[in-house]
């Protein structure tokens, strides 16, 4: 596989690894559109001057653009040509014949990525006139022909937010961002700075300051192509913003100040916003502002004392705020080489090369400087809000464990409790059944199991001693009964039955006295005795 070929962009001349093939390419680093082809032996002339004409609008001179594609458009008539000759006039001012001129281009027989374009610059144009209306179907039709056309997906988004829509354009805005980074043939790509600016506006209408700090933060820490003056207005806004999410918050009056620091004209809306935030916090924006001032003038200062390091064959009192960085040398690779020197003196460390070279000035040096301060001031305060939001999971999830083990404990004091209570029930039963089988034992012992045996047999006779006390003379099992009734039953009469199967059961005992009179009518016959009763029955 070939290496793609490096070029370099028309604009601030960084280099770059263009795709290989004929097509728009986007400068990273100062956002100029490229027009870039792989070879140019076998294009026709044609072709070549019309990417001239292109090159001419990109540079910022549409009036000899336009002088050119008139010229060519008088001996041939290519769509391509038309497109770049309306482009060359409507960047010179004159709206109107721009408007037409892509109106006409309509109706040519095009490729379809061409009509894309013809559609959603029209309906920028349609914008930039007031005909609100017509630039919302404009840019529907380059939709329709290209749904991921991030120009009209960005004009469309405009156009939602002027009718007040800030959901839709909310949706269109990040759907442009999504576009950004896909294959899609487009002829004026819009910048990603663009894209998340026009986000960050949206996110304002719409009122959702956490989305807007978000944004803001993608664009300063992790996105190129955005100026300067855009970068320092968007500190002053975020510093705004992040006053609102956290009013007791530090850290936006100190963005607010990186941001005054790094701006060389502050505007009225960026005032505004830094004046609201210091008098919410019992300060004055001109002490702020007198403040920032003598940071710039330090920030210059550093650079003439670190340049003669740096570059010492240059002299240091051409160094002004406006002076071009040309002096350092014509040769861009080199020029970049000084500024390199020139920041890791100020050890200045996480930062891509390639944004060192659109900057023009010493002044925008040092604003190029205070914005990368502000960057790894801001990376130090993700770093200690995400080691803070760390922590504090780490507290939390100690203390839902602390909560899980009180709850463990008291669950097993609880279940000891429990099994204490229960081993004391049992203890208790225990006893109890002790004492019942004890009262028992002590009852079968007392009364010779005269209460608790069971038998029935025939009365054979009533033998009365010298004391009085009668008993009972039964033939177990006589008649019909049948005799001991189990085992319980012969255990508690073993003592009182002889070998003949004769029981001797008392009349009189510790617990009772039955009168032998009683049962002499029962002689002969069959009687039963029932458990827990002492008299036995006699029919």
């Amino acid at each position: 596989m070939n290496p793609r070929p490096i070029k370099r962009c028309l604009d601030c001349k960084a280099p770059i690894q263009f795709r290989p093939g004929a097509g728009s390419r986007l400068c990273w680093f100062c956002g100029t559109i490229n027009l870039v082809r792989e070879q140019t032996v076998a294009v026709p002339q044609i072709e070549l001057r019309t990417d001239e004409i292109f090159m001419l609008v990109q540079l910022g001179r549409p009036e000899l653009a336009l002088e050119k594609a008139e010229a060519l458009l008088s001996d041939t008539s290519r769509p391509r040509l038309m497109f770049y000759r309306a482009l060359a006039q409507l960047r010179a001012g004159k709206l109107t014949e721009g408007i037409y001129s892509l109106v006409d281009l309509t109706g040519e027989d095009a490729p379809r990525w061409l009509h894309a374009d013809t559609q959603a610059t029209l309906a920028e144009a349609l914008l930039k006139a007031g005909r609100l209306q017509e630039s919302l179907e404009a840019a529907s039709r380059a939709l329709q022909l290209e749904p991921c056309h991030s120009q009209a997906l960005c004009v469309l988004a405009s156009a939602e937010l002027q009718s007040g829509r800030e959901a839709k354009a909310v949706a269109a805005a990040e759907r442009a961002l999504e576009c950004l980074g896909k294959p899609v043939q487009v002829s004026l790509p819009p910048r990603g700075a663009d894209v998340l600016l026009l986000l960050v506006r949206c996110y304002r209408r719409a009122g959702r300051p956490q989305k807007v700090v978000d944004t803001l933060k993608t664009l300063l820490l992790r996105h190129g192509g955005a100026t300067l003056d855009e970068l320092a207005d968007s500190l002053i806004l975020l510093g705004h913003n992040l006053d609102k999410l956290d009013e007791r918050s530090e850290v936006s009056i100190e963005v607010i100040r990186m941001g005054l620091v790094a701006a060389t004209k502050v505007g009225r809306e960026a005032l505004e916003l830094a004046r609201v935030v210091v008098e919410s916090k019992g300060g004055l924006v001109q002490e702020l502002m007198q403040e920032a001032a003598m940071q710039r003038q330090a920030g210059e200062q550093e650079i003439r004392e670190v340049l003669p390091l740096a570059a010492p064959h240059f002299d240091v009192i051409r160094a002004e705020p406006g002076a071009g960085l040309e002096l350092l040398g014509d040769d861009p690779d080199r020029r970049v080489d000084v500024l390199q020197n020139i920041v890791a003196r100020l050890r200045i460390e996480n930062y891509d090369r390639g944004t060192l070279y659109p900057l023009k000035t010493f002044e925008n040096l040092r604003q190029w400087i205070a914005i990368s301060r502000a960057r790894e001031y801001l990376l130090k305060v993700d770093r200690e809000q995400r080691e803070q939001q760390r922590l504090q999971k780490l507290k939390a999830a100690r203390e839902v464990q602390n909560q899980r083990s009180a709850t463990f404990e008291a669950a097993l004091r609880l279940n000891s409790s429990r099994a204490r209570r229960r081993r004391r029930a049992a203890r208790m039963l225990l006893g109890v059944v002790a004492l019942v089988l004890a009262a028992v034992a002590g009852l079968v012992v007392l009364d010779g199991g005269c209460w608790l045996a069971r038998f029935s047999g025939r009365l054979v006779d009533i033998r009365c001693a010298e004391n009085g006390q009668c008993s009972l003379i039964v033939e177990l099992g006589g008649g019909s009964g049948s005799g001991v009734t189990g085992l319980v039953d012969g255990l508690l009469l073993r003592g009182r039955t002889d070998p003949g199967g004769r029981l001797r059961y008392p009349l009189t005992g510790m617990f009772h006295h039955i009168e032998a009179s009683a049962f002499r009518r029962c002689v002969g016959r069959l009687i039963w005795k029932a458990r827990f009763t002492h008299a036995p029955s006699c029919p």
